[in-house]
């Protein structure tokens, strides 16, 4: 097949196939979904979106993504995951500082390093667990936790 020039929108997938389209000698242009959605002219489909990325690709004063490597995808999937742990994280600790409150138990506000929110917990619910198995099954689940340590 002749070399061509191929367009898709930049998604996590365009960048790999990019890579492979260019390998073959074609020519691959990447378009931020934000501008190629400027050149849809009706219903949103698979075949609008087509007819939007193939009239956005010939336009000359079109900016495009640049490709990125399989090291620069990797190094944003490592960051894109760590920001989604921070934020599970703090939910995670904000829900247990919201249920220790309306036990009138208190926390400090940042996190400690230690097992502190841990032990506290597991202090609630020796209040108010009875039955001497779940207390200790929820004191065994809630010191696996250990929320504060970073």
């Amino acid at each position: 097949m002749p070399a061509c020039l191929v367009g898709t929108e930049a998604c996590a997938t365009a960048h790999h196939w990019a890579r492979e389209l260019s390998r073959l000698g074609h020519e691959v242009r990447l378009i931020a979904p934000a501008y190629a959605n400027a050149y849809v002219r009706r219903n949103k489909n698979d075949a609008a979106d087509a007819a939007a990325t193939c009239e956005a690709v010939g336009r000359p004063n079109m900016r495009f993504v640049v490709a990125k490597t399989e090291a620069q995808q990797a190094s944003v999937g490592v960051h894109k995951t760590r920001e989604l742990l921070v934020k599970q994280s703090t939910m995670i600790i904000n829900h247990l500082r919201g249920m220790m409150g309306a036990s009138a138990a208190s926390l400090p506000r940042q996190p400690a390093p230690d097992d502190r929110l841990a032990k506290a917990l597991a202090q609630l619910v020796h209040r108010r667990l009875r039955c001497g198995t779940a207390r200790r099954l929820g004191i065994r689940q809630i010191t696996q936790i250990r929320i504060g340590a970073r």
